[in-house]
């Protein structure tokens, strides 16, 4: 059997001192985990990327975002954390999972993180995972497939306003579509297709169940610190904000299972407000995990995300290792891996989720 090392990182208020807690097998350690110039280093270097991202500034290098990594792993694995780190076998799986009310903490892009003498890099064997706590919340059980009484249903909702950059929704459709018709039998599932004006989107879900709500667009943070999807008005064909407050309400109590934003920010924002990040949103509604982005993604990095992201989901029902499988290939795409400048892309798309919340299917 595969050993898995547990580490959880859990700090309830801003700007006081967090914990880190390792668990391997019947081995277990908690250290503190200091509020102060280390964690604003950190914070600073995240800063940058994501203005790099909006072509405020210049990438960095490869090697610098390696050392960010590296500072990373040194932030979090210390003491008898790290003494348990360094007995684990090397094909261990590892889990880091953010339990944490701290913007400080819930904001710093852990996906880069990087173990020290290995390769640079996303692995399939390490999944990170942001666990939103919730209190009475009743998830829908995963989706048995192959029971014909029960389609699978898909709600694939798309926005590309005048207003906004052009929108690659039709190549991002098509990849759920060949992951779908690769997967599974025509009539075991049901992919609906709309256009996110905020009344066709309300109606559409009051008419029908759906088990995953993927939204293809543009998304953004208000100077409030709110997240917002850009939904689209019908007759104008002009963009409309779309708040994560708004979204959660729009999306609360229909056993939806699964939300995967493909939008720019949708897991960045003011998270000392539970309402106000998109991604945290929607957890706090009752959705059992969303797949959203923690910076600006570029448009056409999107769809080869996508595609392994549902192949593996529909494979093993799990999306913790469903994401791990979409971020490595992406991070194996020669398009995204030219020159000296770092590989960003593989590291913007995030999981939220209920602590319970691993399982979406069962293949």
């Amino acid at each position: 059997m595969q050993d898995t090392l547990e580490i959880a990182i859990l700090g309830a208020e801003p700007k006081k001192n967090a914990v880190v807690l390792a668990r391997c097998g019947s081995n277990m350690a908690i250290e503190s985990l200091p509020i102060g110039p280390d964690l604003d280093a950190l914070t600073s270097f995240s800063d940058h990327v994501d203005k790099a991202l909006r072509s405020l500034e210049e990438r960095p290098a490869e090697t610098d975002l390696k050392i960010f990594g590296n500072n990373l792993f040194k932030y979090v694995m210390r003491g008898e954390v790290f003494r348990i780190y360094d007995h684990v076998p090397t094909n261990a799986l590892v889990r880091l999972s953010i339990f944490s009310n701290s913007q400080e903490l819930q904001s710093l892009p852990w996906e880069y993180m990087q173990y020290p003498n290995q390769p640079a890099g996303p692995w399939l064997i390490r999944s990170v995972v942001r666990i939103i706590p919730t209190v009475e919340s009743k998830l829908s059980k995963p989706l048995k497939m192959g029971d014909l009484k029960r389609k699978l249903r898909i709600l694939f909702a798309y926005a590309d306003p005048v207003d906004q950059d052009p929108v690659s929704w039709p190549s991002v459709k098509d990849a759920v579509e060949r992951a779908f018709l690769a997967r599974i039998p025509a009539n075991n599932y049901e992919m609906t297709v709309i256009d996110a004006n905020p009344k066709d989107l309300v109606e559409t879900l009051q008419a029908n169940d759906y088990d995953i709500f993927h939204f293809s667009g543009h998304g953004m943070v208000d100077p409030n610190g709110v997240g917002q999807l850009m939904l689209m008005d019908r007759t104008s064909q002009k963009s409309i904000p779309y708040s994560a407050e708004r979204l959660s309400m729009t999306l609360r109590n229909r056993g939806i299972r699964l939300v995967i934003l493909s939008a720019c920010s949708t897991a960045s924002g003011n998270f000392e407000d539970k309402f106000d990040v998109i991604a945290k949103a929607l957890i706090k509604s009752g959705v059992s995990a969303v797949v959203a982005n923690q910076f600006p993604v570029p448009d056409s990095t999107v769809a080869t995300f996508i595609k392994p992201l549902y192949d593996e989901l529909l494979k093993s029902g799990d999306i913790d290792r469903a994401v791990n499988e979409a971020r490595f290939l992406l991070a194996s795409d020669p398009a995204l891996t030219q020159g000296t400048a770092a590989s960003l892309e593989w590291g913007i798309p995030t999981l939220y989720r209920h602590i319970a919340g691993s399982r979406i299917l069962e293949p």
